[in-house]
């Protein structure tokens, strides 16, 4: 798609458009990754309250509560990865972001009303819901809705936001009280979720289901052109010919995608990715990191210490979107693995 669109801009002296609504866009779901990353940070700062006579559910978390804690948001998501896989599938990219953003709503919620252990470990199930589809449902949206020449770009800011809504918690853990944090994060997860629902369909979407000129308009509106633009008819003409290659093709299963060499290679290396980055102990890490330098005897103030970490993966996010922007996607993942 993206060699026949630069070689009909050379041809084309008129204007290119804009890429100015779908960085807005972009921006408006990466929220959701911000406030990703502000749950993932949320138990490492909040570990010295709920540990103590403070804690809001009335009595200390022993060691096995608190690891429950910890642990259920994960398990949670891994439940509901098919499930934002489905709703994205059938009812849109738009629907399946938004079923993102409610669930970290209700997980604040949750939190200010927690009065006892069992509702907080629900409110960290809760909060798992919604991060199954932080790496399904808006890494999706985001890269349908962004032309090719930003494509990276935006898709790395999604991790960026992660890393700063990380940090962001780690600073407020340090200075604001509990339930301080609990309502600025609930602001939060409520902005990015009403935003959201002015934001448009991905035109590919659109084209699967075949509503060609909403498609036609959404993608012009999003280019910053004309409906009638050459580059807007050649776009979404492209989309029209993947999806009717996507349809041509037997259904997936493991065994379909085992018998294929192409696909067999592909899934391997997914898989190999993201062992890689699963593997790498990092979100262990940041849900513990209070407890581990609490542990290791450090007699620096722990909270401030422990910024050291999201700082490190901030400015590891920054680099990546340099790199990825102008080496491109294998060269990024190289160094990070």
């Amino acid at each position: 798609m993206t060699d026949k669109i630069i070689n009909e801009n050379n041809k084309d002296n008129k204007d290119f458009g804009h890429t100015r609504l779908q960085w807005i866009v972009v921006m408006i779901v990466s929220m959701l990754m911000f406030n990703y990353g502000l749950e993932t940070g949320w138990l490492s700062p909040m570990t010295k309250i709920l540990t103590s006579e403070l804690s809001p559910t009335g009595s200390p978390l022993s060691s096995s509560e608190l690891t429950w804690v910890g642990s259920i948001l994960p398990f949670t998501a891994v439940l509901l990865v098919s499930f934002y896989a489905y709703i994205t599938n059938v009812f849109g990219r738009k629907i399946g972001v938004l079923a993102v953003g409610i669930p970290q709503l209700m997980s604040w919620v949750l939190r200010l009303l927690a009065t006892n252990t069992t509702l907080l470990i629900l409110s960290r199930a809760v909060a798992g819901i919604a991060s199954a589809g932080c790496f399904i449902a808006i890494p999706m949206y985001v890269r349908e809705i962004s032309q090719d020449s930003i494509r990276g770009s935006t898709v790395s800011l999604l991790i960026l936001m992660q890393n700063v809504g990380f940090l962001f918690m780690y600073i407020m853990g340090s200075y604001l009280n509990y339930y301080t944090i609990l309502w600025i994060s609930l602001s939060a997860a409520t902005l990015s979720t009403v935003l959201m629902l002015f934001a448009p369909e991905s035109p590919p979407y659109l084209v699967k289901k075949e509503k060609l000129d909403e498609a036609v308009k959404t993608l012009a509106k999003l280019r910053g052109l004309q409906a009638d633009h050459k580059i807007i008819q050649l776009e979404v003409s492209d989309m029209k010919d993947e999806e009717q290659y996507y349809k041509s093709l037997p259904y997936l299963t493991f065994v379909n995608i085992f018998k294929n060499k192409a696909w067999r290679r592909g899934f391997l290396r997914v898989i190999l990715i993201n062992t890689s980055q699963s593997g790498s102990g990092t979100f262990a890490i940041m849900t513990y990191v209070w407890v581990i330098l609490s542990s290791s005897g450090v007699s620096f103030d722990p909270n401030l210490q422990s910024l050291v970490v999201p700082v490190l993966l901030l400015f590891g996010s920054v680099v990546s979107m340099v790199l990825v922007r102008k080496f491109g996607r294998k060269v990024n993942i190289f160094f990070c693995t």
